[in-house]
């Protein structure tokens, strides 16, 4: 069995591999004008990245991925008990074998989604995911820098052609005008990746990890 921490490191160190091989596609566009530049791009970066390697991967998929990236769970407004619930019946259904996903997957500098399965078959436990999960919950919403994040992560979509431009326009007049809401997997998504996750920050990540065994800092 490979380690937690193996795992953790082999997580982030693939994501930076595909970041750097399509570091030449974004290396020449220009900044996001934000105040917050560098988170922006990590989070455009690491968003590209999983387009990139996820086929079946559709656009609603790849904002759902800013969409996380940016406001973290905050955005969904849930209590302790419906999160409890949801939580163990996902849980619950779930086998406790790897299955062969990394336990994380960055979103820029600030959250990362933990794989439900990965972690439990690491001997995670639970209610560990649920308290990381509501503490990951009090970090406020940027919808500032989701705008800005979202314009720069389509342009580099629309210039190295993964998307049609008349797609990602009529896309974000879409969801700007709805207020940046938040969007479930598209179904082609759902069926190849079978996503069971919670997004959660990156402190708690390291909280987590140091719940097993199985890390040494």
């Amino acid at each position: 069995m490979r380690t937690f921490k193996g795992r953790f490191w082999q997580g982030l160190a693939s994501a930076a591999a595909v970041v750097l091989l399509i570091a030449v596609l974004v290396i020449a566009q220009p900044q996001v004008e934000s105040g917050d530049d560098d988170r922006s791009e990590s989070i455009v970066r690491q968003a590209i990245a999983h387009y990139a390697t996820h086929t079946q991967c559709k656009l609603e998929d790849i904002y759902k991925f800013v969409h996380q990236a940016t406001f973290g769970p905050g955005h969904m407004q849930v209590d302790r008990e419906q999160s409890a619930k949801y939580l163990l019946r996902e849980w619950n259904a779930l086998p406790s074998v790897d299955n062969g996903e990394h336990i994380f997957e960055p979103l820029g500098e600030t959250y990362q989604r933990i794989n439900l399965q990965a972690y439990k078959a690491e001997g995670g436990k639970v209610m560990d995911v649920l308290e990381a999960f509501m503490a990951s919950m009090a970090a406020k919403s940027d919808t500032t820098l989701l705008d800005s994040t979202w314009t720069h992560t389509t342009r580099l979509l629309e210039t190295t052609g993964l998307v049609p431009a008349d797609s990602l326009a009529s896309f974000t007049v879409r969801v700007r005008a709805a207020d940046w809401p938040l969007y479930h997997h598209s179904e082609q998504y759902s069926k190849a990746y079978k996503p069971h996750y919670r997004v959660i920050t990156m402190t708690e990540g390291v909280a987590l990890m140091e719940k097993l065994g199985t890390w040494e800092p």
